[in-house]
C-alpha cells in the first residue's frame, strides 16, 4: 500500500510539472525545459541502469538531441512540441552531426504521442528510429 501511494505521488508530481511546462512554453518561457531534461535523464538512468548525460552541457543548445548515452549509442530529444516537424528536424540535424549508427528517441512532455507514432519520417541511414517504440510520452 505504501508503494502504491508513493507511485501515485510521483505521477501527481509529474503531471503537475507537465502542466507547468505547457503553461510556461505557451508564453515563450522555456527555462523549465532544462529542468525537465535533467529529470528525464535521471529517471532513464534509474529505470534502465544507463548513463545518460545532458548533451546541452557539452555544447549549448545541442542540435537534434538533449540526452546522450554513449555506451549504448542512444540519443533522446526531450520536447513539449507535439509536431512531426520537430521530430523530422531533429532527425535531419542528427544526419549532419553523427557518423556512426545511433538510436534516436523522442520524449514528449505533457502530450500524448499517438499521432506522432502514426506518421512516416525520413530517417537518415546512420539513425535507428522506430516511431512506434521510440516516441515516448507521459501517458
Amino acid at each position: 500500500m505504501k508503494r502504491e501511494k508513493q507511485l501515485q505521488e510521483i505521477y501527481r508530481q509529474l503531471a503537475s510539472i507537465c502542466a507547468e511546462v505547457k503553461l510556461e512554453n505557451a508564453v515563450g518561457v522555456y527555462a523549465i525545459n532544462i529542468y525537465f531534461e535533467n529529470l528525464i535523464r535521471d529517471l532513464l538512468n534509474s529505470i534502465f541502469a544507463c548513463q545518460f548525460e545532458n548533451g546541452n552541457y557539452r555544447r549549448r543548445n545541442q542540435k537534434g538531441y538533449d540526452l546522450i548515452e554513449n555506451q549504448q549509442r542512444i540519443l533522446v530529444q526531450v520536447s513539449s512540441e507535439n509536431a512531426p516537424e520537430k521530430i523530422q528536424d531533429s532527425l535531419y540535424k542528427l544526419n549532419s552531426g553523427i557518423t556512426e549508427r545511433w538510436r534516436f528517441c523522442f520524449f514528449l512532455i505533457g502530450e500524448k504521442g499517438d499521432k506522432l507514432r502514426k506518421r512516416k519520417y525520413c530517417i537518415p541511414e546512420n539513425v535507428e528510429f522506430s516511431p512506434k517504440k521510440d516516441i515516448w510520452d507521459m501517458e
